[in-house]
């Protein structure tokens, strides 16, 4: 594979196409995952006022039970006790003896007239109702009830409110009592509307969380595919761009070919055209190992490469480049052979592709006096000029 520094770098203005992806991922995620929680929070919040609304009833009808316990057991009735009960559950009561309305002023003052707001009880549906099956029945001594929650009720004030509302024929001695109590909602009402509320403001947090970790959890999962594209476009760039070797040896090999004079010549100029089509066949094998990397399915085999046939390797061809051109070309190796490298030693990876390209990048060039390019000896290596020879 070619080295990450010659891989050419991405240009701080492409656009990203899996820009647009990520944006329509995000939006398929949040509009899935809010429905979903829409609709939860629906079901939640109409289950918890059911509840609500069903524990007030309860409630009511507990504090007008103990009403009609005294009503029961009491046949002289004790009107500060029947206030007392008023005030303290916020109830209203209006008391008929055998169809006369008892003078019950009541335990507190709501903002409406008591006798007023009791005229609009009678004059409902349900009052008249219930009221003509009681008359058609005989009660038998057992205490009869009835409950209403009335909407839209003229209420305390004027304004149109929900009411409880609950109706008892108790029976007696001297004839059965009629017990009306009323139950103001008001406060309910305010406890349901901040409780939707709550809900709402959960439910928007929620949203606006999920839509943040969606962002986040597409960008994750988009990130592999959107680096696997970018290399295999910086592969693709630069080899492009290091095929253009081996086609210029070949190409000179090719020329130099054509005007060789003796076998040996040609030979070695055919040698070289093929070993350089092999290069190019294994740099197109190259493109195609990249499906095999992203399938975790590349592995090498580390094994020793000897660098002096790889700079031999290198040299070779442009022989017939540097001849074409009148140009010496000298390869200077160390007396001592250079210590092994550690490289990929599978069959067919010998070749020496990439490393042995790595010198060819410096192309040859004419020197002032007209001689050769010499690759001069490193400095660590003193002797190196003794296996020196011009192989060109």
């Amino acid at each position: 594979m070619l080295p990450k520094r010659n891989r050419p770098a991405r240009k701080g203005g492409e656009a990203n196409p899996f820009a647009s992806l990520r944006k329509q991922l995000t939006l398929v995620c949040v509009a899935a995952t809010s429905l979903i929680l829409c609709l939860m929070a629906a079901v939640s919040l109409f289950i918890s006022e059911r509840d609500f609304v069903e524990s007030e009833r309860t409630a009511f009808e507990s504090r007008v039970g103990g009403v009609v316990l005294y009503l029961q057991s009491n046949e002289v009735l004790d009107w500060t006790y029947l206030a007392r009960s008023e005030a303290g559950g916020r109830i209203l009561l209006y008391l008929e003896d055998n169809g006369a309305p008892m003078l019950f002023r009541g335990g507190w003052m709501p903002r409406s007239e008591r006798e007023a707001l009791f005229g609009h009880v009678k004059e409902s549906a349900f009052y008249r109702q219930v009221a003509g099956d009681w008359q058609g029945e005989g009660a038998g001594g057992q205490v009869r009830s009835a409950y209403a929650r009335l909407e839209e009720f003229p209420g305390l004030g004027g304004e149109e409110q929900a009411y409880h509302l609950s109706m008892y024929e108790i029976p007696g001695g001297k004839g059965s009592k009629l017990l009306v109590a009323l139950g103001d909602t008001r406060a309910e009402q305010v406890a349901v509307r901040r409780r939707r509320l709550v809900f709402g403001v959960t439910t928007l947090a929620a949203v606006v969380l999920l839509a943040l970790f969606s962002w986040w959890f597409s960008g994750r999962v988009i990130a592999p595919v959107d680096r696997s594209r970018r290399q295999q476009t910086e592969f693709v760039a630069a080899a492009s761009h290091e095929l253009r070797t081996p086609l210029a040896a070949i190409r000179a090999g090719v020329a130099a070919l054509r005007i060789a004079e003796d076998e040996e010549n040609r030979e070695r100029f055919s040698s070289i055209i093929d070993k350089e089509s092999a290069r190019a066949s294994h740099l197109v094998e190259d493109l195609l190992m990249l499906a095999s990397i992203d399938a975790k399915g590349w592995s090498i085999t580390r094994g020793p490469v000897e660098p002096d046939e790889l700079l031999r390797d290198a040299v070779a061809p442009f022989q017939p480049l540097a001849a074409e051109k009148e140009i010496g070309l000298e390869l200077l190796l160390p007396a001592r052979p250079l210590p092994l490298l550690t490289g990929d030693a599978a069959p067919g990876a010998g070749d020496g592709y990439p490393v042995e390209q790595r010198p060819a990048i410096h192309p040859c060039r004419r020197t002032r006096g007209g001689g050769g390019a010499n690759r001069r000896p490193s400095p660590a290596h003193p002797r190196a000029g003794q296996r020196g020879g011009n192989v060109g």
